[in-house]
Parts: structure tokens; sequence; C-alpha cells
């Protein structure tokens, strides 16, 4: 679905790791998404996507108009989110879970 989107929306109420917002922007989308744990902490305002707080409609459909009507912005967007997603590789992940367990792993004194 992302191959075929312009723009990733995720008007998410709660999030962990808002993994289908990591897909997206893997592939280069820009978002918009809500202000909640988890999302605000994937994207940076205006460099990556946009967020809006809960309840806020306007500013969700002024920020998708923006990314829609700007493709300057949207392509800017795009080469910024290929380069961030770089963050949350495999390779990156395993080696921080790597990392967890080593420090938790040692004794204390």
């Amino acid at each position: 679905l992302c191959g075929i989107s312009d723009i990733c929306v995720a008007p998410s109420f709660q999030e962990g790791l808002p993994l289908g917002v990591v897909e997206a922007i893997a592939c280069g989308l820009p978002c918009v998404a809500s202000k909640i744990r988890g999302q605000s902490d994937v994207i940076e305002e205006g460099k990556n996507g946009f967020l809006f707080e809960l309840g806020d409609s306007e500013t969700f459909q002024d920020k998708i108009k923006l990314l829609h009507d700007d493709k300057n912005l949207a392509d800017k967007i795009r080469i910024n989110n290929i380069e961030k997603s770089k963050q949350y590789s495999v390779e990156i992940a395993v080696k921080e879970t790597a990392k967890i367990y080593e420090e938790t792993s040692q004794p204390t004194t």
C-alpha cells in the first residue's frame, strides 16, 4: 500500500512503536500523524512529516492539503524519510537490543 500512496496518515489515539509510520517513512512517504507517544518520536515536525493534536481536525486536514499542494516540500520530505528510516534498520535494532541485554545482565555490586 505504501508504494501506491502519496501520503501516510496516522490519526491514532495510542501507539507504542508505530511500525506503520516507520514502514511509510522507509518508503519515502511524507506523514501526517497525531502528536502522541511513539509517533512524535518518529516524526520531526516539518522535516519528515507533520504532527497534529488529537481532535484538531483542521490542522490534520491543512497538513494533508499542504503536502498535496506543495510537491517540492513533499519531495524534500521523501528524501529525508528514506534517510531517517535507516535508523530503524534490522541491524541497528539487533545491536541496540543486544546492548540492552548486555547492560541488564551485568551483575550489580
